[in-house]
């Protein structure tokens, strides 16, 4: 039988509940993927273009709260479906605060089952046209909304990094929304320090995220800059104090002069006035 869509990812530690939920899924004619794990998960899958994901709580390593929000920090809009061997109230009350779409406990009647997971797919369909709607060709770029750092630009309209080449078509960067969110906020404020703090409340206002969500970001962007740690050209870490982009910027508001000494300079940490 030949199965149709994107798959319906599904993550349980224990097989039975796999085979059961994939055998469900195929029933219906649609595409179902298993994994054992949270982390079998991340490495595994496409979340790219996600269909729905069937998530179990309790699972070995990472839960299935700690990967709700680590897609929820990389901003891959996958809809959620829990699944709990118990009724757990504070629980789900976390899990659906954070999104999720449903909080099911086992033993769980297939109609309803596979009714949430009908429900996850059309949510998982209008996100996906919602993102293609946001992007525009190149070729309509505002360039009054374009941030220039060689060989980058950044266009904070359509939310699109480029990459200049010489012989070919500039290259376009995928970045998640988060991502992408703080790359702006740091060529915003180039040569500026900015503080762990501040970033957590520019990229991720009123919620409490783990410390570990910026660091994984800021490693990320320098995959996709082409950037290292150790000799950085776009984005220095200054060690337990935040980050500074310390790249030449044309365009960049409030942008400060870049200051290219050592990382522990006092010149290199001055406080910028703040507005009000």
């Amino acid at each position: 039988m030949r199965y149709t869509g994107d798959p319906v990812y599904v993550v349980d530690d224990d097989t039975s509940v796999r085979e059961a939920v994939e055998g469900l899924v195929h029933s219906a004619g649609l595409n179902a993927k298993t994994f054992a794990s949270a982390e079998e998960f991340l490495v595994s899958a496409h979340t790219e273009v996600p269909s729905c994901l069937v998530l179990d709580v309790e699972l070995p390593g990472l839960s299935g709260l700690d990967l709700q929000q680590e897609l929820a920090m990389s901003d891959v809009p996958i809809p959620i479906i829990f699944l709990s061997g118990h009724g757990d109230i504070p629980m789900s009350v976390r899990a659906m605060k954070a999104g999720a779409l449903e909080f099911l406990t086992k033993p769980i009647d297939d109609q309803v089952l596979l009714g949430a997971i009908r429900k996850g797919i059309a949510h998982g369909q209008i996100r996906r046209a919602q993102r293609r709607d946001a992007w525009l060709p190149s070729a309509e770029i505002d360039s009054s909304h374009v941030k220039e750092f060689s060989p980058f630009r950044l266009d904070t309209v359509n939310q699109c990094l480029w990459r200049h080449r010489d012989r070919r078509a500039d290259e376009r960067i995928l970045l998640t929304p988060k991502a992408f969110a703080v790359l702006r906020y740091l060529v915003d404020h180039a040569g500026w320090l900015v503080t762990h703090d501040e970033l957590l409340d520019a990229v991720w206002p009123g919620t409490h995220i783990q410390p570990q969500a910026v660091k994984k970001l800021i490693l990320d962007l320098r995959g996709a800059l082409g950037d290292s740690a150790k000799k950085p050209l776009f984005i220095e870490t200054l060690h337990r104090r935040g980050y500074r982009f310390i790249a030449s910027v044309s365009g960049a508001r409030g942008s400060a002069p870049c200051y290219s000494g050592p990382a522990d300079s006092k010149q290199a940490v001055g406080k910028r006035a703040r507005a009000g």
